[in-house]
C-alpha cells in the first residue's frame, strides 16, 4: 500500500515537471520586473518588427497628417534689429541677418516726394541691392554698378517697374537715393560692422572745345567713359585750371566757359547741397564775386555750373565758378567759339 502511494506521488511530480517544461515562455526564463540586465540586446533590432506586431492604432487622419514645422524657430536669413544711435541722416534702422549680412532702412525727401528704401550690404561691406520698401524687385542690383558706385551719374536703374532709365531722368530721386546709400554705409561703419574707405584713384582730365549745352557735354563725357569734372578740393582746382590755361595758351585764347559737373536738381535747391553729379560732398568752391545768382536776367533758372574766365572790376581773377542756363549761346550768340567742357576719368 505504501508502495502504491509513493508511486502515485512520483507520478504526479513527473507529470508536473513535464507540464512546466512544455508550458514555459519560449524566450527563456522569465526575469523579475525591473531586475533585467541592461546589457541584454533588444528582442528586435531597430530594423525589425515582431512578426505578428499589431498595426498602428492611431486614427487615420492623425497618422496621415504631416509633421508640423516649428514655425516659431527663426530662419537664419531673417533680419533682426540692431540698436543704432548714430548721426547719419535719414537712417530709420539697421538690421542684421546671420547669413545675408546687413540691411539699412532709410527715408529721404526730394522736392516732390518722400522715398523709403532699404540698402542691403554683405558682411564684407559690398552693396548687394537697393530696394524700394514694399516692392520685391530691386531698383539697383547690377553688380557692376554696385562695385563702381560713385553717385547719381552711375545710377543706371531707378524705377519700380523694372525698366532702365537715364540716371538724370529722375535726377532728384537719383541723387537722394545715392546720398542714402552713402549714409547707409557710414551708419554700418559707425556701428563698427564694416569699414568704409575711399578707394585711391587717379584722375585724368580732358578739355574739349565745342559749342554745346551742359546736357550735351554731360552726355559726351559719359559716352567717353567719364563724367563732367567735379572740383572738390584746392588741389583739383589747381590741376583743372592749369589745364585750362594751357588750352588758352595753345591757341584757344577765346575760351571763356567750361562746363563742369555741378547742377541744381530743383528750383528750391541751393548750390552746395547735393550739387555734384557724382554725389560727392561740396567741399570747395570759388565763385565769381556776386555769384551764384540762381536766375538769369530774364528770370530763367541758372541750374548748371561752369568755370568762367572773366575779369572783375578790370582785374584778372582767373577761372571762377558761375551758374548758367543750359544753353549759353542761345541767349548770348557772341559766346560762340568760347565754350567747352571738362571730362574727368577715374582710375
Amino acid at each position: 500500500m505504501v508502495t502504491l502511494i509513493v508511486a502515485g506521488v512520483v507520478g504526479v511530480l513527473l507529470i508536473g515537471a513535464v507540464l512546466v517544461y512544455f508550458l514555459r515562455p519560449s524566450g527563456g526564463p522569465a526575469s523579475t520586473a525591473g531586475d533585467g540586465d541592461s546589457s541584454q540586446p533588444s528582442l528586435f533590432s531597430a530594423s525589425q518588427s515582431p512578426v505578428n506586431a499589431p498595426e498602428s492604432t492611431a486614427p487615420q487622419d492623425q497618422a496621415d497628417a504631416p509633421t508640423p514645422s516649428p514655425s516659431s524657430a527663426p530662419s537664419a536669413s531673417e533680419y533682426r534689429s540692431l540698436r543704432y544711435t548714430g548721426t547719419q541722416p535719414g537712417v530709420l534702422g539697421v538690421e542684421q541677418s546671420d547669413t545675408a549680412g546687413y540691411r539699412v532702412l532709410l527715408s529721404v525727401s526730394t522736392a516732390d516726394s518722400s522715398l523709403t528704401f532699404a540698402v542691403k550690404v554683405s558682411f564684407d561691406g559690398v552693396i548687394t541691392s537697393v530696394e524700394k520698401v514694399g516692392l520685391s524687385d530691386a531698383w539697383v542690383s547690377d553688380p557692376t554698378w554696385l562695385s563702381q558706385f560713385r553717385g547719381a551719374s552711375d545710377l543706371v536703374a531707378l524705377t519700380s517697374d523694372g525698366g532702365a532709365i537715364d540716371p538724370m531722368g529722375d535726377s532728384a530721386s537719383a541723387q537722394a537715393v545715392c546720398d542714402g546709400v552713402n549714409h547707409a554705409l557710414l551708419a554700418l561703419d559707425e556701428l563698427g560692422l564694416i569699414t568704409v574707405s575711399q578707394p585711391q584713384t587717379t584722375h585724368r582730365y580732358e578739355i574739349v572745345v565745342a559749342d554745346v549745352t551742359w546736357w550735351e557735354a554731360y552726355q559726351s563725357c559719359l559716352e567717353q567713359g567719364g563724367h563732367l569734372a567735379t572740383i572738390t578740393s584746392q588741389e583739383e582746382y589747381d590741376r583743372v585750371v592749369a589745364l585750362a590755361d594751357q588750352a588758352v595758351a595753345s591757341g584757344q585764347e577765346h575760351l571763356t566757359y567750361l562746363w563742369i559737373g555741378g547742377k541744381l536738381y530743383s528750383e528750391n535747391d541751393l548750390w552746395g547741397y547735393r550739387s555734384w553729379i557724382t554725389g560727392e560732398d561740396w567741399t570747395f568752391d570759388c565763385w565769381y564775386p556776386g555769384e551764384p545768382s540762381y536766375l538769369d536776367n530774364d528770370s530763367t533758372l541758372e541750374e548748371y555750373l561752369c568755370l568762367w574766365h572773366a575779369k572783375y572790376q578790370g582785374e584778372e581773377i582767373g577761372w571762377t565758378f558761375n551758374d548758367q542756363r543750359n544753353d549759353i549761346i542761345a541767349v548770348l550768340p557772341t559766346a560762340a567759339g568760347k565754350v567747352g567742357y571738362i571730362c574727368e576719368y577715374d582710375g
